[in-house]
């Protein structure tokens, strides 16, 4: 399997409280896209450290479900979390249609993958998963949306976007617990800019 799937980070909730200073109107600006991002106040940037340790706790994830080892080429853009359970993160990776095949299949083979790992990592929990489009700046960006229920009614979802820019994938991932700071990410996501 040649992608890690990073919204697989998910399963992994942020164990430790974070003292570093919070985001204030701070500003994402991505040259190799040309993408501009506003980050809501109150999140905390991610050390590289940290989100390769989340990364690769999430590819762990998906080996033990598949029993194959993945192998993990993306570059990190931002990761960024609130607390424990609201994760705000974007990569991009390698994927050129004459090597690796068409596109939307990948993509619908990767939301299998993903849904498959949740359900099998998480016991006990409802999952509701569903895939459409969102247009962004005029660009298209494949949408898959999983909402996991847990026996005490928590409710944990997560959105993950992705659009090919010739030979590489843009990918964004959401994922929350609280609906207010889940309004945010999104907001913040749909109102970016692609020039």
């Amino acid at each position: 399997m040649k992608y890690l799937f990073t919204i697989i980070i998910a399963i992994v909730f942020l164990s430790c409280t974070d003292t570093r200073e919070k985001t204030k109107n701070e500003m994402v600006h991505n040259d190799h896209f040309n993408w501009t991002i506003s980050i809501p106040d109150g999140f905390v940037k991610q050390t590289t450290e940290e989100s390769e340790a989340q990364q690769a706790k999430g590819a762990q994830m998906i080996s033990d479900t598949y029993d194959q080892e993945i192998d993990y080429i993306a570059n990190t853009i931002f990761s960024f979390k609130k607390d424990e359970t609201n994760y705000f993160e974007s990569n991009y990776q390698p994927f050129d249609t004459a090597v690796d095949g068409n596109y939307l299949t990948s993509c619908k083979e990767v939301n299998q993958i993903i849904y498959n790992t949740f359900l099998s990592q998480m016991e006990d929990v409802t999952m509701d998963s569903n895939s459409t489009t969102q247009l962004i700046d005029g660009i298209v960006f494949q949408q898959f949306n999983v909402i996991i229920t847990f026996p005490n009614q928590m409710k944990l979802t997560t959105h993950m976007y992705s659009s090919l820019f010739d030979k590489e994938e843009l990918t964004i991932n959401i994922m929350y617990v609280n609906q207010e700071s889940g309004d945010k990410m999104l907001e913040s996501w749909l109102n970016s800019s692609f020039h």
